[in-house]
């Protein structure tokens, strides 16, 4: 049999950053970042729901370094979702850049910019806040149709309709059957019904959330992100921010891991805020999510604060002894995050699979 001389496939390729990484040149974000980016912090509620009747920003504005502290006040009132997903997205727009009402523990509260660490710090602890507390929702079982609304805003907005009702607290559904499961089952000679607890779960990757934007020559927003979602990220910050897409350019470069995490845009929002050039305090900006703020609080693909329940799965089957074909009938139930990601994937996903 004759083989033919192919120019790629049989021979060895080598990788395009394989000498970089080899010799510890630059390749993650924090390579690239340089050394007088702005630092952004973000300061977060202590409660699971609360109001923010007054925020006083004077004290820490005064902190030698601090170049600008944004309260719900300062920021965008469009709402928008942060999952990376194509346009339209399952998941409802639901959430601001900062929002007067909080809805976990670890809800920003005001973004802080700073030339250093230390005066961005200092400048959390000095901008006061006045809550007001509201009921909150600590069970997933509890949550349906329950009065205390997680989001009782009217501009709540699935941009693709996947069985979620804000008004029930409902952020998705879903039914597939095939077939009458209940007239099967009262045939089998043996019928398992059971429910399954599975643990909540973060993926660990070595590099966490980390962004830098600057406004570039051509008068573009640059985000260089630890990302998964460079094309989505561009879509979310231009709806956050209300910047045109065509403005902004988001760049990957080399991740330190994701595992679906970084299917989330966490850090760009907060980075493009700053970056920009239309407000005070811009400038270039490099907000970092640290493993100890990310580990405060388990959740699935997204920032801290925002966990999930474990999810419980009902399942019953049933198997008549004389044939080998039975049958299979799931039901799943989630608690998702206050500000919901990917709601259409925790339906298809676990009831697909």
């Amino acid at each position: 049999m004759a083989t033919e001389n192919y120019q790629y496939v049989g021979h060895a390729m080598r990788k395009k950053d394989s000498m970089q990484l080899l010799l510890g040149k630059p390749v993650y974000t924090d390579d690239i970042v340089p050394r007088d980016a702005l630092v952004v912090k973000l300061l977060r509620s202590p409660h699971a729901s609360a109001l923010v009747e007054e925020i006083d920003t004077s004290i820490a504005l005064k902190v030698p370094g601090v170049v600008a502290v944004y309260t719900w006040k300062d920021v965008p009132k469009t709402r928008f979702a942060i999952a990376g997903q194509t346009y339209p997205e399952p998941s409802p727009y639901d959430r601001l850049i900062l929002d007067r009402q909080l809805r976990f523990v670890g809800d920003p509260v005001a973004i802080i910019a700073a030339e250093n660490e230390k005066a961005a710090n200092k400048a959390m602890r000095l901008v006061k806040v006045k809550y007001k507390l509201l009921p909150a929702i600590l069970d997933m079982h509890e949550a349906l149709d329950n009065p205390v609304l997680v989001h009782p805003e009217e501009d709540w907005y699935p941009p693709c309709p996947v069985g979620g009702d804000n008004r029930r607290n409902l952020v998705a559904s879903d039914v597939e059957s095939d077939g009458d499961v209940e007239k099967v089952l009262a045939d089998c000679d043996v019928v398992i019904d059971h429910t399954y607890h599975t643990k909540a779960f973060q993926q660990a990757m070595m590099e966490t959330f980390r962004t830098y934007a600057e406004m570039d020559r051509y008068g573009r927003l640059h985000v260089i992100s630890s990302t998964q979602i460079v094309f989505h990220c561009r879509r979310i910050l231009s709806r956050a921010l209300g910047i045109p897409k065509s403005r902004i350019r988001v760049e990957k470069p080399r991740i330190g891991g994701g595992f679906g995490a970084k299917q989330t845009a966490v850090c760009e929002v907060a980075a493009g805020r700053f970056g920009g050039r239309a407000h005070p305090g811009a400038g270039p900006a490099h907000p970092v999510q640290h493993r100890r703020l990310r580990r405060a609080r388990p959740h699935h693909r997204g920032p801290v604060g925002t966990q999930v329940h474990p999810p419980v799965h009902r399942q019953p089957g049933g198997l008549p002894l004389c044939l080998r074909r039975g049958l299979h009938q799931f039901t799943a139930r989630g608690g998702l995050p206050r500000l919901r990601r990917h709601p259409g994937h925790f339906c298809g996903g676990v009831g697909g699979q």
